[in-house]
């Protein structure tokens, strides 16, 4: 079903596609949308709106679910949301330094051309609050800019929970839902009530929570999901080769002032230094990064 046969539905989900091109999806999908101010397109940011150059795989969300996946098993006693937070530190590190890009050439000139239309076009990530400031940073850098929300707001979720959006970015932040955010967005006021939703996002399971949350907030909303498959175009992620990367990474920025004192003081950082290989290939750096440790 193309999106425009479409719109002469009613309050339904439509069909799932797949793109591996973020912007060019939506230059044809938003072209003879004949209410822009009814149409609101949310778009997860890792690996779909951004992500790291090809062949680096700092940077990119598998690293941090291969990290999560580690550390649940490590420590079985803790939530996902204890676990990720140790974590969102040595994230914010290695996002505030590596290099970024769009996944599409076309999405920065594409949503400047939405922007010009009217066309709310917002991002939508489970990323920690500890990196939110960062997050803005990269997005900057990688020329994306999404429909100017305001400055930043606490929106206040139940059971003492809340997200953040700041410019057109969503933080859900771990332990919370997209869909139940982007509810939540729209009853309290944040967001216009639109007639249909456009989402793209690389994980499924965000796509399939924001399709029920919609359905059971207003039936009468359209939603079209779309699976991004940017991940399956570029370098496999190989979980070896990212914990050298970020052995190396440590490495480079150790004489740095605040990485310095970073490694002398995160749990979570000496850990990982800790359990580098010395037969690997950062093998010198591993060497190294443990005797600043120590010293």
């Amino acid at each position: 079903m193309t999106m425009v046969q479409g719109l002469v539905a009613y309050g339904e989900i439509l069909p799932q596609q797949e793109t591996s091109k973020t912007g060019s999806f939506l230059k044809k999908a938003t072209t003879q949308y004949p209410s822009p101010d009814e149409l609101l397109v949310v778009l997860d940011l890792d690996d779909t709106t951004i992500t790291s150059p090809k062949g680096q795989l700092l940077g990119r969300s598998d690293m941090f679910y291969h990290l999560l996946g580690k550390e649940q098993k490590a420590h079985p006693d803790k939530t996902k949301k204890e676990v990720a937070e140790t974590i969102d530190p040595i994230l914010e590190a290695v996002y505030r330094r590596v290099a970024v890009t769009a996944t599409d050439d076309q999405l920065p000139d594409v949503l400047n051309n939405l922007k010009d239309r009217n066309i709310m076009v917002i991002g939508m990530t489970a990323r920690g609050k500890a990196v939110s400031a960062v997050t803005q940073e990269q997005l900057k850098r990688a020329n994306i800019n999404f429909y100017d929300t305001g400055p930043l707001r606490i929106v206040e979720l139940d059971s003492d929970r809340s997200i953040r959006i700041e410019h057109g970015v969503v933080m859900v932040s771990h332990g919370n839902s997209k869909g139940e955010s982007l509810t939540a967005l729209m009853r309290q006021g944040y967001l216009e009530h639109p007639t249909q939703v456009i989402m793209i996002d690389d994980r499924q399971k965000h796509l399939d929570d924001v399709a029920q949350a919609l359905t059971k907030f207003d039936k009468s909303i359209r939603f079209s999901p779309v699976l991004c498959t940017f991940l399956k175009t570029t370098t496999p992620f190989n979980a070896s080769d990212s914990e050298v990367e970020m052995i190396d990474f440590l490495f480079q920025w150790r004489k740095d002032p605040e990485i310095k004192r970073f490694i002398k003081n995160d749990v979570f950082t000496q850990k990982v230094i800790r359990e580098c290989s010395e037969k690997s290939a950062s093998g010198k750096a591993c060497v190294a990064l443990k005797k600043l440790i120590n010293s």
